[in-house]
């Protein structure tokens, strides 16, 4: 942790330093003004980068909704109600959330839910039937997934 002076970057350093910082990975707006103002760029000087990071399509909301979805469904067994609450966290529109989470497909949506469940189940075997159903259900419902999906498994495998 460095206590020393914060170096102050001009708008084209930062926006050089940006350009690197989106295309590591994905970014959102959100995530880069805030890396900005950490970097010590005003509110202007940040807009005015962003500006140029838009408009050279270094940040795109519309394919960082759909990279974020794909990556939080496939890797870590989200389910698109956590899925969507996070995508709002970053100040996401709704119509890119919306139009991102049209584009799983139910059958891979369930086989995630599926795999989620099974994974828990194996750990909870030993418990009684209610208990098991009620863990279940709670694990599937932070894993963000929908109320009637779960039931329909939980009744469909139990």
């Amino acid at each position: 942790m460095s206590f020393g002076k914060q170096h102050v970057y001009t708008v084209q350093q930062a926006l050089t330093k940006a350009m690197k910082y989106c295309a590591y990975q994905e970014r959102c707006q959100s995530e880069v003004y805030k890396k900005l103002r950490d970097w010590g760029m005003s509110h202007n000087d940040s807009e005015e980068v962003l500006a140029e990071l838009i408009s050279d399509n270094f940040i795109n909301e519309e394919r960082y909704t759909e990279a974020f979805v794909r990556g939080k469904l496939r890797s870590k067994g989200w389910g698109k109600l956590k899925i969507s609450y996070k995508l709002k966290e970053k100040q996401i529109s709704n119509y890119n959330i919306d139009h991102a989470l049209k584009h799983i497909e139910q059958e891979e949506y369930l086989s995630i839910l599926e795999r989620e469940a099974k994974t828990k189940l194996k750990l909870i075997n030993s418990k009684p039937d209610r208990e098991k159903k009620a863990s279940l259900l709670r694990f599937l419902q932070s894993k963000g997934f929908e109320n009637n999906l779960i039931w329909d498994w939980i009744n469909n495998n139990l």
